[in-house]
């Protein structure tokens, strides 16, 4: 559908305007790797991407508008993507943006998106991954051997979250000592002003908070976590943890998130993402305008 996508964009234009889809992916394969990453040797994109992941690998590659559409009547980014089928199992696929379809196959190669799946919950590959992609889809390859050891249970969101409640908060939150609970250092920052709500993300729409649908058919799995929602008249927190995964349920450390931080206050209304540690001073940073 993407590859269709493209046609349909480049057809709309003239004659001549716009890179071919053979251009693009002669492009791409031409590309040297450290355009795409400085701190990549100096190889072609194809030899690198086949070095890395091994000679079991296979590789196939396509030309597409990276996902974003446009319906020809915008200037939208051209990418060559690789999905690489892993053996016994697993792919990875990367897309990388070359060019646009007004501007043409020039300018500075980015990447642009990342994935390794079909290795127990999929796994995002961001920009700095590259030069460990490697070890990542080693360690991706590890942890699916351990989890394909586990029985799939069903969600049990009330589970999960009176787990998170439960724990130290000195396990989640940097700097912090002693046993106070994770559910009652979240109370004590949110003050009694605040609504406090606990929720299941990650594994498809849970109650009345939605969330996409997750396909958790064959192989495939996702992270789970343990969301609290925090709503005062002056500000809304939105922190997270990860807590396991869709199909095998709570297994591995625990790992929070930053807190998203949104002021609502007038002439300061912002939106950021706050360590733990800082956001007690933040919040009171808050209060002490009103």
């Amino acid at each position: 559908m993407v590859m269709m996508g493209l046609a349909v964009t480049l057809l709309t234009l003239a004659a001549g305007t716009a890179p071919s889809e053979q251009d693009v992916l002669a492009y791409g394969k031409r590309l040297n790797v450290n355009r795409i990453d400085s701190h990549l040797g100096s190889e072609r994109y194809p030899a690198w991407l086949g070095r890395t992941l091994g000679p079991d690998a296979k590789i196939t590659w396509s030309s597409d508008d990276c996902g974003e559409g446009g319906g020809g009547y915008e200037d939208v980014p051209l990418c060559i993507t690789a999905e690489a089928q892993l053996r016994p199992r697993g792919r990875v696929i990367l897309s990388v943006a070359v060019g646009s379809v007004k501007a043409g196959l020039r300018g500075n190669s980015a990447f642009f998106f990342g994935m390794i799946e079909g290795l127990g919950p999929s796994e995002l590959i961001g920009p700095a991954d590259l030069p460990i992609l490697a070890s990542k889809v080693r360690e991706a390859q590890d942890r699916r051997a351990e989890l394909s050891q586990r029985p799939d249970l069903p969600p049990d969101d009330e589970a999960w979250i009176r787990q998170i409640q439960r724990m130290p908060a000195s396990r989640l939150v940097p700097g912090l000592s002693g046993d106070t609970a994770f559910g009652d250092w979240i109370a004590t920052r949110a003050g009694p002003r605040a609504k406090v709500e606990w929720f299941v993300q990650g594994c498809g729409p849970r109650g009345h908070h939605g969330g996409p649908p997750v396909d958790l058919t064959g192989d495939k799995d996702e992270w789970a976590f343990v969301d609290v929602e925090v709503e005062d008249p002056e500000f809304k927190v939105l922190t997270w943890v990860r807590v396991g995964t869709c199909r095998k349920g709570m297994w591995g450390k625990a790992v929070p998130s930053k807190a998203q931080l949104y002021d609502k206050q007038p002439g300061h209304a912002h939106i950021e993402n706050v360590p733990l540690d800082v956001l007690e001073a933040k919040l009171r940073e808050i209060r002490a305008r009103h």
